[in-house]
């Protein structure tokens, strides 16, 4: 018999210092002017009385320029007293003739005077 023979490796790590290192964080400050251009808008309203009467139909909202003109309506109740001429009667006054017969008794007194003379 031959005898065989193996080799095992071991390999292992480890950790040495060889030094060290200090790391360190400082805050500097620097003013520095800066100008930016900065945009603003005002809005303006306006309420501007009209007090009129319209259409049937409320007017649609518009522009004039940069204005939007929004209209407010309202609705009031109107009651109104009117006359109304509904109808004419027409009465006429007309004469009209007609021929009426029929047999009537009349009476009438005859007085008759007879005069004698006297010879």
């Amino acid at each position: 018999m031959i005898p065989v023979v193996q080799e095992f490796l071991n390999v292992s790590k480890q950790t040495v210092e060889t030094g060290t290192v200090r790391v360190s964080k400082k805050v500097e400050e620097k003013v520095e002017d800066v100008s930016m251009p900065l945009m603003q808008e005002e809005i303006v309203i306006d309420r501007v009385p009209i007090g009129t009467t319209i259409s049937a139909e409320a007017p649609l909202s518009r522009y004039e320029g940069d204005t939007l003109i929004i209209p407010v309506v309202k609705e009031e109740y109107v009651v109104q007293k009117r006359l109304v001429l509904v109808e004419e009667v027409r009465i006429t006054k007309r004469t009209i003739v007609t021929e009426f017969k029929e047999q009537v008794k009349l009476r009438k007194e005859v007085i008759e005077v007879k005069e004698e003379k006297k010879d």
